[in-house]
C-alpha cells in the first residue's frame, strides 16, 4: 500500500469551500483504478493547517495518478481554497497494525 499525505494551508474563511473541495476530490479519486481511501485531517492545534491523506493499492497505481489527468484536477477542485500551492510526500506501508 501506498499512503500520499499533502499538508495544505486553508485561506481564512474558507473551511465550507475547502470541505466541500476535498469531498468532490474524493469522488474523483474514487473513479481512479487502485485507490483505496482518503481522509481530511484538521491539525488538532487549531488554525488553518490540514492534513490530506491518500491511500492506493501500490506504486504503480499511484504513479498513474501522478501521471494522468487525475492530479491536474484535483488541484484544480482544491489549491482554490489554499494560501500556497501542495506539494505530496509518497509513503510505502511497511507495516499496519489494527485494532480488533
Amino acid at each position: 500500500m501506498i499512503v500520499v499525505l499533502a499538508e495544505v494551508s486553508m485561506i481564512p474563511g474558507r473551511r465550507i469551500e475547502l470541505v466541500a473541495a476535498f469531498d468532490e476530490a474524493g469522488r474523483l479519486l474514487a473513479a481512479h483504478g487502485g485507490f483505496l481511501a482518503a481522509r481530511l485531517l484538521h491539525f488538532a492545534g487549531g488554525g488553518y493547517r490540514y492534513l490530506y491523506e491518500m491511500s492506493f493499492r501500490d506504486r504503480t497505481d499511484w504513479d498513474e495518478f501522478f501521471a494522468g489527468p487525475g492530479l491536474r484536477a484535483l488541484r484544480e477542485l482544491i489549491e482554490p481554497q489554499l494560501t500556497v500551492p501542495f506539494g505530496v510526500q509518497v509513503h510505502a506501508v511497511i507495516s499496519e497494525y489494527r485494532a480488533e
